[in-house]
């Protein structure tokens, strides 16, 4: 009986030993990556209103890193942005101020037992309640692997229909026009921490996503920098503040005041979307 006892409290101590990690504090680093030349760049050059010279320099401008905190329990997560002043590059022999447009002032909420989405989106100082539902993917999980802040991720590629805007000309004029596209999405994500948290893809795959790449000529990466088991629960609550509009009330509305910021900002301005 005492050798029964000791077996059973030694694999309850391996275990205790060995518990998953299912709650704590993620932060991504925001990255977009834009093609040199093509026609990612002449849109950007379109919506910025440049000369030809200045134009060129686009190039050499390093776009400013944008920080996020996903704070998660095995239950839910919320995900914000953290407030950094987006700099001005000092290199690029040009005006270049970087103006955030979308997903930078985002707060959002997802519960994992009931699939449910708050998101509280500013557009300039106006806020918006957004409720949607986890709308999984079709994932492809890949055997391919590798190591993010030492855990072992393995890779998932799906991919979505997404709106977006782009330059078109109309009447002798640039103005902004609403395409549909298919993103790729790529997503390394690790069952160390079987809790599915993630940017944009919350609530998809079985473990804590470090690394996701979405997008095809311009790609915007979502890369984990700190990774700690520490997390203030309590915070972890769906935004409040806001007009509860749909998706489509959303778009329409933030497509109104894009066209007016547009036409009201300075040249060599560069509208970066956050989406």
């Amino acid at each position: 009986m005492k050798r029964i006892l000791l077996t059973v409290c030694s694999m309850i101590g391996f275990l205790a030993g060995h518990a998953q990690q299912q709650e704590g504090t993620v932060v991504y680093e925001l990255n977009m990556q834009f093609p040199k030349g093509g026609m990612a760049l002449g849109r950007a050059v379109a919506a910025t209103r440049m000369d030809a010279t200045t134009s060129g320099k686009l190039e050499k401008i390093d776009m400013p890193k944008v920080k996020f905190e996903a704070s998660f329990t095995k239950e839910h997560m919320l995900w914000q942005h953290l407030d950094e002043e987006l700099p001005t590059d000092p290199n690029a022999g040009m005006d270049a101020h970087f103006t955030a447009v979308g997903g930078s002032e985002e707060t959002t909420y997802t519960n994992f037992t009931t699939g449910n989405i708050t998101r509280q989106q500013y557009v300039f100082d106006k806020a918006f309640l957004i409720r949607t539902k986890v709308t999984p993917l079709p994932w492809k999980i890949a055997e391919e692997t590798k190591t993010i802040l030492g855990k072992t991720c393995r890779k998932a590629v799906a991919s979505r229909p997404e709106k977006k805007m782009q330059m078109s000309m109309r009447d002798g004029k640039f103005e902004p026009v609403e395409i549909t596209d298919t993103a790729k999405i790529i997503a390394w994500f690790t069952t160390d921490i079987p809790v599915p948290v993630a940017p944009q893809i919350a609530g998809q795959l079985p473990g804590l996503v470090l690394e996701l790449q979405v997008g095809n000529d311009v790609k915007t990466t979502f890369t984990a920098v700190s990774l700690t088991d520490k997390v203030k629960a309590a915070g972890i609550r769906p935004p409040t503040k806001g007009k509860e509009v749909s998706e489509e009330v959303f778009a329409q509305e933030k497509d109104k005041m894009f066209r007016k910021m547009r036409a009201q900002m300075p040249a060599h301005t560069i509208s970066v979307p956050m989406e």
